[in-house]
């Protein structure tokens, strides 16, 4: 782009912040999803008309929690954050949210610097029925930190955007370009709701108020991390590499926030699927591994 005007940068959003670090000082599970001051209207609002019946849904949840309470072996069997789930999956799950994600890659030398950041955006209209997920993605690199990250060269960083557009903006533009989009989405008047996606939240919404991107305080926030800690615990084995791996979501090139953005969103998506979740054996226990070709076939041939 040749102008910073281009992207609208005299744009700047009038509201506050409003998140502070007083969002980590809470209960683990509770300090995102179980928020007292998130957005509630009706999950039905008639601003956007349905082209499915969420009956189904709905019919689908239930009995994933109703397994929940009834099967000892399932993980969640009597775990108190097992509604946090049940939350999650009745926003996501019936298409009944935008889901946006924001990840960024910082300065090696300056962790306040973004050096790049990814965006992606799965909007549910209109593509209720479709068989996979159409999620709209873009890659981000802040000019100022070119040479900031990894001693690599930006050519160098687009090329590792596999599917994914890739831009040069400055960090004004790239903060111009940012809150309108959360801007549009994260409206009270917009059509749907959005849930903000992170598998990092504290990270990302330090990241958000050093670029100087406003957001409302009570957004609804789906965190992977937390979802999938739930059921495999919160440490190393919770990182967004090893919760795709559980979930059999193949990825590529985690180190470029375009791709850790895409790949949160599927994460969240499968998530919030009971069927998925239970395809993925994320239900059940591990078992112990067997070079059996007939433990193998079992869980191929049903």
């Amino acid at each position: 782009m040749s102008s910073d005007d281009c992207v609208g940068n005299d744009y700047i959003s009038s509201s506050s912040s409003g998140y502070s670090d007083s969002f980590i000082n809470f209960d683990y599970y509770d300090r995102y999803e179980l928020g007292d001051n998130e957005d509630d209207r009706d999950d039905s609002s008639e601003l956007y008309a349905y082209p499915v019946d969420s009956a189904q849904f709905e019919f689908d949840i239930k009995n994933y929690m109703d397994k929940i309470e009834s099967e000892t072996y399932h993980r969640l069997n009597g775990c108190a954050q097992s509604q946090t789930l049940k939350k999650q999956m009745d926003r996501v799950y019936p298409r009944y949210s935008v889901l946006f994600c924001i990840d960024t890659k910082v300065n090696k030398g300056d962790k306040s610097k973004s050096t790049e950041l990814g965006i992606a955006i799965y909007d549910p209209r209109r593509q209720e029925l479709a068989l996979t997920p159409h999620i709209k993605k873009i890659h981000i690199l802040v000019v100022e930190q070119r040479y900031s990250r990894d001693d690599r060269t930006n050519e160098s960083k687009k090329k590792d955007c596999s599917g994914i557009q890739s831009f040069t903006f400055t960090e004004k533009q790239t903060r111009s370009f940012l809150q309108r989009l959360v801007d549009h989405y994260f409206d009270p008047n917009f059509e749907i709701y959005c849930s903000l996606v992170s598998h990092d939240f504290e990270f990302t919404l330090r990241s958000l108020d050093v670029l100087g991107v406003n957001m409302r305080p009570n957004v609804r926030r789906l965190d992977t991390q937390i979802l999938f800690a739930l059921t495999h615990g919160h440490n190393k084995k919770s990182s967004l590499q090893a919760s795709l791996e559980v979930v059999g979501q193949p990825y590529a090139l985690l180190n470029n926030a375009g791709h850790s953005a895409f790949y949160s969103v599927m994460l969240a998506l499968k998530l919030c699927d009971p069927c998925v979740r239970s395809l993925a054996g994320m239900n059940e226990w591990d078992s112990e591994k067997s070079g059996d070709l007939d433990v193998i076939l079992k869980d191929w041939i049903k």
